[in-house]
């Protein structure tokens, strides 16, 4: 009988012990309503990225103008330090250098126009300029590498 009381008592407290590890086990917890999403909700997110991709295109085209313009800064010195040269050669060498000079400053002033009328054009604009300017300034930098060669050459003969 004892035997019996033992193994009741054992069962009650197995019985227990299972019941409340189960109890205080994770409970799921109520699914939570998902707030609703309304036209003006859409509306606001929409200008607010449209208003941050603006704010980017103007940044993008502020640094590329401002790169545009170094590198020409840098021709013009440059250019400056060739006319500076230039008064050392004959006067037949000197007219076919300020020829290449002239066309030059006129390559130059085209790319600072091209720079201007962009300058009031929004960022869509900069970015289908972009190859067109940059085509300019690669020739320009070519015909200013082509005229300190000539330069080079014509001191060395």
């Amino acid at each position: 009988m004892q035997y019996w009381r033992i193994l009741t008592v054992w069962g009650m407290l197995l019985t227990f012990i299972i019941c409340w590890s189960v109890g205080c086990g994770d409970k799921p917890e109520p699914a939570q309503k998902e707030p609703s999403v309304t036209g003006q909700d859409v509306k606001e997110k929409a200008k607010s990225a449209l208003d941050t991709a603006a704010a980017y295109l103007q940044q993008q085209k502020e640094q590329y103008q401002k790169q545009i313009n170094d590198k020409l800064q840098d021709l013009d010195k440059n250019t400056a330090d060739l006319k500076a040269k230039l008064e050392t050669l004959t006067a037949d060498a000197k007219a076919k250098f300020q020829e290449q000079l002239d066309n030059l400053q006129q390559q130059k002033q085209d790319i600072q126009k091209k720079l201007d009328e962009l300058q009031t054009q929004g960022g869509q604009a900069w970015e289908s300029a972009k190859p067109e300017l940059e085509s300019a300034m690669k020739e320009l930098n070519q015909a200013y590498d082509k005229a300190r060669e000539d330069l080079a050459k014509s001191k060395g003969e």
